[in-house]
């Protein structure tokens, strides 16, 4: 009784965290300008190439006062989106690149 006890337990802890994750991510995408979907900009035209957010911004880039920057590069992120990039729009550029800096804020 007390191992199944431990399994709803662990199960129980395992569901609010994950919960708390998505609102903290649903919560980062919602503060880009202009009413931007960053969240869905980066799924469609970004993942195919660098794999999940939270994962590419926590491991390939960093807040370098704050700008955000490849981490072993040091180079200007939304400078090399600007500069063409996924092919994005500046009002995309300023979106993905808030919504990533909240990725990296977020862990």
């Amino acid at each position: 009784m007390s191992r199944t006890w431990l399994l709803h337990a662990l199960l129980v802890i395992l569901l609010a965290i994950a919960a708390l994750v998505l609102v903290r991510l649903h919560s980062a995408a919602a503060e880009t300008p202009s009413g931007i979907d960053a969240a869905s900009i980066y799924e469609s035209r970004c993942a195919g190439c660098h794999g999940p957010a939270a994962a590419f911004a926590g491991s390939c880039l960093k807040l370098k006062e704050d700008l955000l920057a490849g981490r072993y590069s040091g180079r200007d992120a939304e400078a090399l989106l600007r500069e063409g990039h996924g092919r994005l729009n500046p009002d995309e550029v300023a979106a993905v690149c808030t919504f990533l800096r909240a990725q990296i804020e977020a862990r």
